[in-house]
């Protein structure tokens, strides 16, 4: 997805971040990866890239209806208590755990 959208890869680093967070609230299963996934990359590409990419865009790239994408957002927002912001301490330390293993 990220070739195919052409997103920052501050993006990516911030979705990890994010996703840990969900982890520690929700089992994730093979049904519900996907979704969650791609919703957290539409939030934190609203965040962290500043060319951005308008709805339709990214259900069409993710697969994910319109309407489903909005529902998730809401919810995922709501679930983080809105705090979708990554803090920068959390940003560097996933940038060094990659630079690390590499």
């Amino acid at each position: 997805m990220f070739e195919k959208t052409k997103l920052e890869p501050e993006v990516l680093l911030c979705t990890v971040v994010m996703f840990q967070k969900i982890l520690q609230l929700y089992k994730i299963t093979r049904y519900t990866l996907k979704p969650i996934l791609s919703t957290i990359i539409m939030i934190q590409s609203k965040l962290n890239d500043d060319r951005g990419m308008k709805l339709p865009s990214f259900a069409r790239h993710s697969g994910i209806p319109v309407d489903n994408l909005m529902k998730m957002e809401w919810e995922l927002c709501q679930v983080l208590d809105w705090k979708i912001y990554v803090r920068l301490r959390e940003y560097q330390e996933i940038f060094d755990k990659i630079i690390n293993e590499e």
